[in-house]
């Protein structure tokens, strides 16, 4: 017979490494840390989906109407998934330091925002922007929780839980929690016990070419 457990609770906790899945055809962030007794937690968690669509000078607000009504329309259908404009929104916003006009277009999976920025070519946008990152830096970006440094977290805890078709039982970590909220903490530095690099060189061939870029 299967339990399943379902509590909250706060903890401390640093995020050390990210990574992301698909869930009923949403993006969801999977967040791999540690808290001070050196406890392995996953922090799974959601953020909105969007880009921006910058609009041309002068755009009227009756053009402007319309175009919101043409763009949550939109719908498209990539590799099986279904990928749709949720809502629009319009905003006064800087782009290069000068005052713009922009609609801000959520979307239900960040995979297709590409394929959704292609579709807003239209005579009233000016520029489209925000739809080339990855996922991971969006929801770092989005919700400013940034590796290696200390955060209280805190939401439901998930033990066997059916929620995301049990990905709890299937991660190596002693907690698992669906992340509510978090706040930063001023608790000192990290040590880390590992140290990975990589080196970005303009030739394939090992001792040819210079390197370009070395991340630590």
């Amino acid at each position: 017979k299967a339990y399943v457990f379902t509590f909250y609770m706060k903890t401390d906790f640093i995020p050390v490494d990210y990574d992301y899945f698909d869930f009923n055809g949403k993006n969801y962030i999977k967040i791999i840390g540690r808290d001070r007794k050196g406890k392995r937690i996953c922090a799974i968690d959601s953020c909105p989906v969007y880009l921006w669509a910058i609009l041309k000078d002068k755009t009227s607000e009756n053009e402007i109407k319309r175009l919101i009504r043409k763009i949550e329309e939109i719908k498209i259908n990539v590799k099986g998934r279904q990928t749709k404009v949720e809502k629009v929104e319009v905003h006064d916003k800087k782009f290069l330091g000068e005052d713009v006009r922009a609609l801000k277009v959520f979307a239900t999976n960040y995979k297709d925002l590409h394929d959704i920025a292609d579709k807003l070519v239209m005579p009233e946008i000016e520029k489209r922007r925000g739809y080339d990152l990855g996922f991971i830096t969006h929801y770092i970006i989005e919700k400013n929780l940034v590796p290696l440094q200390w955060y209280e977290v805190s939401g439901d805890v998930l033990i066997n839980s059916p929620e995301f078709d049990g990905i709890d039982a299937g991660l190596n970590v002693n907690l698992c929690l669906k992340l509510q909220s978090h706040k930063k903490l001023e608790i000192g530095e990290f040590s880390p016990k590992v140290l990975a690099y990589d080196i970005e060189t303009d030739e394939f061939k090992i001792v040819e070419g210079e390197i370009l870029m070395i991340s630590l």
